[in-house]
């Protein structure tokens, strides 16, 4: 998810910071219930049951809707069809909680006021020195490539073209083509003189 594997470090800080939250805030009574233990198809082998602490976290949609927006672009969420939006990105992000933490996370989406609220970056900011707000390493600013935000209205891709011959090697293809044409005019000749003497 971060620059190091390809992504944006925004959007691995907003996983960081959102994680942190959900498992580590002094508020966390008033977003989430643990409905007790469970057991629920393993997500790695659906033909076994695995037994989860089953959690609701109730979370603000705009709160993970910012944290999609930093991360819709990296290759971690666009290879994935089940995280093409918010909801499933989330929800496919709780789901592996099953085999790191037999936790299983139902997302509540609320406007709720002690929903889960957290501010998350925005993956277009650059005014990032290395770290975010709380002391999060931000190692490189996200680019255009896996934050849409980053991409300037007057940036222009150029492409070069390729010259027609590109990867054409002359030592192969001349002497290929002049078998596969000796060899079709054979065959045609053998056709024309083998329908002459079976007339």
């Amino acid at each position: 998810m971060g620059a190091m594997g390809g992504g944006c470090d925004i959007c691995a800080v907003n996983l960081y910071r959102f994680w942190c939250h959900v498992g580590c805030s002094p508020k966390q009574s008033e977003f989430s219930q643990v409905h007790g233990h469970k057991f629920i198809p393993d997500p790695q082998n659906i033909s076994k049951q695995v037994e989860v602490l089953y959690v609701t976290i109730n979370v603000d949609p705009d709160t993970v809707c910012d944290f999609f927006q930093s991360c819709k672009k990296t290759s971690f969420a666009s290879q994935v069809s089940s995280m093409q939006n918010a909801a499933g990105m989330i929800s496919f992000i709780g789901a592996n909680a099953v085999g790191q933490g037999q936790i299983y996370y139902d997302f509540n989406f609320t406007k709720d006021p002690k929903a889960l609220s957290i501010p998350m970056a925005r993956c277009e900011e650059k005014n990032y020195n290395f770290t975010d707000q709380y002391g999060h390493p931000i190692c490189k600013n996200c680019s255009c490539n896996n934050c849409e935000g980053a991409c300037q209205k007057n940036d222009s891709i150029h492409i070069e073209p390729f010259p027609f011959f590109t990867g054409f090697n002359w030592n192969y293809v001349i002497p290929l083509y002049s078998f596969l044409v000796v060899l079709s005019v054979g065959i045609k000749l053998c056709q024309i003189f083998g329908s002459k003497k079976a007339t």
